[in-house]
């Protein structure tokens, strides 16, 4: 090679350089320097994103090795110039000058706490003539960021699960009733008052109801009429018993036809049951009187009501998932109706098969029950204003 140089002058060496220079493009070079820049702009980028992360991970256990790694990545973007673009780098910096001081303040905040005495590192006061120890030491520092990390996320594996078995230990303990003291939700009141909305009724029409629930003993025989055994319960009820003529005619029943009943130490209401059954009759508390009347013309003078139940279903339990809490929902209410239907007046209603008017159903919407019956059985479930 040093012959081939030999050859030729300094002159014919200066062309051939110039040549070789002026052979590449002006925007390859530009390209290659555009390059150049992104990559650089990737490095330091991706160094900034480790910082930041590596910083929040062990900064509560160290904050003084944060606080290092965070003046390492703000020293790399301090010696740039012109990778990434001013307002970036400076939005940057902010950024880790705002998180060095943050940790500073920390660290000297568990400095003036009292504590064990922490060991000054060993150091070697030798100079180094290993070419490796540069990347040995590099390694160390990342594979102690690395363990600080891994401890900070244990930590925080370790309070999640705390956290989520004290929320389950208190929906537990909500589920419970306390034998000493009952605690309700602050919206107890409104909810009850939801429920205390109901059919409302007179003075004179609960006197009625009152009275119907009296015991009595009565025996009618030797030729007793329809019209001689009502006269008789409104006498000894001292409440006016109201007939409908038209629902007579419509049954085909006569004031004069015979009845035959006994009955001892039973409700007034029973009797009345008992008596009006045989001839496919019912009555009604309705207008500050007993109103007797045929079954169909009874219907029209249901009401309907929606009694809100919200507050009498499960809490829901977190640890199951989403529609085992509505079945369990649903069954409650379920047996509420039940519940209901076979202990309130359990002949008025028709899903009893016994001939009566009242119909119970459950909205899974509103957790609500609604409700079609007589004002007797609003008011005899307790649901309705007194």
């Amino acid at each position: 090679m040093y012959d081939v140089i030999r050859r030729f002058s300094l002159p014919a060496l200066l062309l051939l350089l110039i040549g070789t220079v002026a052979a590449q493009q002006p925007g390859d070079l530009l390209k290659q320097a555009e390059e150049k820049k992104r990559i650089e702009a990737q490095r330091l980028e991706r160094i900034y994103a480790d910082a930041i992360r590596n910083g929040d991970l062990i900064g509560k256990t160290n904050p003084q090795r944060a606080v290092q790694v965070l003046r390492e990545a703000l020293a790399e973007l301090n010696q740039d110039t012109e990778a990434l673009k001013a307002e970036r780098r400076a939005e940057m910096v902010r950024k880790l000058t705002k998180d060095i001081e943050s940790w500073n303040q920390l660290s000297d905040v568990k400095r003036t706490t009292p504590g064990p005495a922490t060991p000054l590192p060993r150091t070697d006061p030798r100079p180094s003539t290993d070419p490796n120890k540069g990347a040995f030491d590099a390694a160390k520092d990342r594979f102690a960021r690395d363990k600080d990390a891994k401890v900070e996320r244990d930590r925080i594996k370790d309070d999640r699960e705390k956290g989520s078995l004290a929320v389950q230990r208190d929906i537990l303990a909500s589920t419970i009733p306390s034998p000493d003291v009952v605690a309700y939700p602050r919206d107890w009141p409104d909810k009850i008052r939801k429920r205390t909305t109901g059919v409302t009724m007179t003075a004179q029409e609960k006197a009625i109801l009152k009275v119907l629930g009296s015991p009595i003993t009565v025996d009618y025989k030797d030729g007793m009429t329809f019209k001689d055994v009502i006269e008789d319960l409104q006498k000894r009820a001292g409440q006016n018993f109201v007939v409908d003529q038209r629902a007579l005619e419509e049954a085909n029943i006569k004031y004069d036809t015979p009845v035959n009943l006994s009955l001892k130490g039973v409700t007034v209401r029973t009797v009345l049951k008992r008596l009006l059954a045989d001839f496919n009759m019912t009555y009604v508390v309705k207008d500050q009187a007993v109103q007797i009347t045929s079954i169909p013309r009874a219907k029209d003078m249901l009401s309907v009501r929606a009694y809100y139940v919200g507050d009498l279903v499960p809490v829901v339990d977190m640890r199951l998932p989403a529609f085992l809490n509505q079945a369990q929902a649903y069954q409650t209410m379920q047996m509420l109706v039940v519940t209901i239907t076979q202990t309130v007046e359990p002949e008025s209603w028709e899903v009893n098969g016994k001939g009566g008017m009242g119909t119970i159903a459950f909205d899974p919407v509103r957790f609500q029950l609604i409700i079609k019956q007589t004002a007797e059985v609003h008011y005899l479930m307790g649901l309705s204003g007194r």
